[in-house]
């Protein structure tokens, strides 16, 4: 027997085995964490249901979670937020829930968001170096800080540059706004201020590694809103014939004093129109408690149009297209008075915000198509409407 041939035969069983051993321990981690799910339904029942919006009796919403649960196979998180008990049990099986629960995850990390990626995306200064060799607006980028550095040394390095304010220190591996710290100019010093406005003493050492940028000029239409810079999160697919889909996308708006606009530190979301740019009548809070204009400034989102909306769209299109390492991304875009720049990439973030503001995402037939030819469709019911599609479009 040729010794080569024989090699690659054992090389070729080897790696069957793996692959059996890796199906074998991801089908038994998924069980695992859905049982983990399981045991938290009463915390959710608690603490994630809104009970003053609610409208539905707590026997009615017990028996909610459990058709969401082992019928529609995803976690009740999105019960509360997406207001599902005003919507008939029909809609419900197009929204695909978050992609932190174990069957979506499970299917989204072996399709289209590969975990050995993610660090592209999730570490701030590498994405950063990646986005300028791709030609991609972003901040400019001043300096990086080891975790071991104290805040003076931040400071001195703006001083020494001769930079003003408009200057933020942004933890490389920071998620949802938490740890963002603002530096301010003052007459002859600086200082550093958290997103409350609280002083940090010089004398401290950085938390964690971070990168120091400039602090977008925003649109004077956007903040018109509130003093955080509001972002645009849209979310892009590349589907399996290689054409980008926007899933949705929305507007993240600060309240009060807050210098930043995430939902997660009190912000709210409102919609943005696909094709308009023109905000929908309402956005919602955390909670899902909707408002139909800013609760600060009072703009009434249904007036206002996104400025730069064609642009933003071309940029997020074009940035999946240059960084495709994860078929699908949540994109942090802000909009200076010269057009749409890139804050922030996401291949972890959470779709119930998305579902939340934009509603089921399955909802749009080529969204449907798209999940269906990934492989990433959850349950029977979301299944059974990608077969009654792809029928229809099958020539008679």
């Amino acid at each position: 027997m040729n010794i080569n041939y024989a090699q690659n035969k054992v090389h070729f069983f080897y790696l069957k085995v793996v692959e059996f051993y890796k199906s074998v321990t991801g089908n038994i981690s998924v069980f695992l964490r859905r049982m983990l799910r399981f045991a938290a339904l009463p915390y959710c029942f608690f603490y994630n249901v809104n009970w003053s919006e609610c409208r539905k009796s707590k026997p009615q919403v017990i028996l909610d979670f459990l058709y969401i649960f082992f019928i529609l196979k995803t976690y009740p998180d999105n019960y509360s937020p997406c207001r599902l008990w005003n919507k008939p049990r029909t809609e419900w099986g197009f929204y695909y829930g978050s992609n932190y629960d174990p069957y979506q995850r499970q299917k989204l990390q072996k399709n289209v968001q590969l975990k050995k990626f993610e660090v592209v995306y999730e570490n701030k200064r590498l994405c950063t170096d990646i986005c300028n060799y791709k030609d991609l607006p972003i901040p400019l980028t001043f300096s990086y800080f080891k975790k071991e550095s104290i805040f003076l040394d931040a400071y001195n390095e703006i001083i020494k540059c001769g930079l003003k304010s408009d200057l933020v220190l942004k933890p490389c591996d920071g998620k949802g706004g938490v740890g963002i710290l603002f530096f301010e100019q003052q007459q002859s010093t600086g200082k550093f201020v958290n997103s409350d406005g609280v002083n940090i003493s010089m004398s401290e050492a950085l938390p964690c590694d971070m990168i120091l940028q400039e602090r977008i000029v925003q649109h004077r239409d956007l903040e018109r809103f509130s003093c955080s810079v509001n972002t645009i999160r849209i979310v892009t697919l590349k589907a399996s014939n290689d054409e980008v889909l926007i899933l949705g996308a929305y507007l993240r708006l600060g309240v009060g004093l807050s210098r930043i606009d995430n939902i997660s530190q009190g912000g709210l979301g409102v919609a943005i129109d696909l094709d308009t740019g023109h905000l929908v009548s309402e956005g919602y809070n955390k909670q899902g408690e909707p408002y139909t204009s800013h609760p600060i400034s009072k703009i009434v989102f249904e007036q206002f149009k996104v400025p730069y909306w064609q642009e933003i769209k071309s940029l997020a299109i074009l940035t999946q297209f240059k960084l495709d390492y994860q078929r699908l991304l949540g994109l942090d875009i802000a909009v200076s008075q010269e057009g749409p720049m890139i804050i922030e990439l996401n291949s972890i973030f959470d779709n119930v915000g998305l579902e939340q503001k934009c509603g089921p995402i399955l909802k749009n037939p080529t969204i449907l198509k798209s999940f269906g030819d990934l492989g990433l469709l959850v349950n029977k019911k979301q299944k059974m409407h990608y077969r009654a599609l792809e029928n229809d479009l099958k020539p008679a």
